[in-house]
């Protein structure tokens, strides 16, 4: 392993996003309510953390800080050298080539008046990746890289069921060949039976294009099996974070405790 591949590809370092709500012209009580307070990690080349808590916790709130989807407070997110939050709208154009994000709800992620043709194209176009029949090629290609039929194409999302608007989803966030993306509870709005073929399909496709993953997640059953890191938030902190297996089975805080104590146990050779 070079120096480089030990390199995080990814580094945050105090993020902090608190939102303020009253006092000025509309009255009321000034309050500030610290969403995230104080975070910081590292992502190294090919590996997934996991970052877990409750409803509210702030896990939410990172992932989308980090892609300057909502703005931070203060802090760093260093991708590759350069600094997420400081970059001019020039760089981040290139920045968002490489960080993507899958989202919880398929379905609310998807324009319904687009057909999945334009929708997987749609980032293709705007980082001027590919035209014409090469665009539909990539297309029909993504699809059926993540298991639905090139077909799919000229369909709209409302023909289809929700792991399968998970899988269109998941094409889309491939389309610009990201090296980072933040999977934001990918799974939590799908059924049991269908969790397992997207964690499956998101473990292969990490290991065929060397993919970095922030997973988000309440669910620690599933981080059990997509990480080999886990970070837990408590009231927009980072708790505790370390290997797996030392979160999951010989964890320090009492919150984790407690976050595990309603998980049941499995084995710890999980794969």
């Amino acid at each position: 392993m070079t120096t480089a591949d030990r390199e995080p590809i990814i580094s945050v370092r105090d993020l902090k996003v608190h939102f303020h709500s009253g006092g000025g012209l509309l009255g009321g009580e000034a309050r500030t309510v610290k969403a995230v307070d104080g975070v910081s990690f590292d992502i190294g080349p090919g590996q997934t953390l996991g970052v877990v808590g409750e409803s509210g916790s702030g896990k939410t709130t990172i992932g989308r800080a980090m892609l300057r989807l909502i703005p931070a407070t203060s802090g760093t997110v260093t991708y590759k050298g350069t600094d997420v939050l400081a970059a001019s709208a020039g760089e981040l154009r290139k920045l968002r080539q490489e960080m993507q994000i899958i989202f919880q709800d398929p379905s609310g992620s998807l324009n319904p008046r687009m057909r999945i043709r334009e929708i997987i194209a749609e980032p293709l176009q705007i980082h001027g990746l590919a035209k014409g029949r090469d665009m539909d090629k990539q297309v029909g290609e993504l699809l059926e890289r993540c298991g639905m039929p090139a077909s799919a194409a000229e369909r709209y999302p409302h023909e289809f069921s929700g792991g399968q608007k998970q899988r269109i989803g998941i094409a889309r966030a491939l389309a610009v060949k990201p090296k980072f993306i933040v999977c934001d509870e990918p799974t939590s709005a799908l059924d049991v039976s269908i969790q397992s073929q997207i964690i499956n399909l998101l473990r292969d496709l990490q290991r065929e294009f060397n993919l970095s993953y922030l997973f988000i997640s309440h669910d620690m059953a599933v981080v059990r099996h997509m990480c080999e890191r886990i970070a837990v938030m408590y009231k927009g902190q980072m708790v505790e974070e370390g290997e797996r297996d030392q979160i999951l089975y010989e964890p320090n805080h009492e919150y984790t405790k407690r976050l595990l104590s309603s998980v049941p146990r499995t084995d710890r050779a999980v794969g």
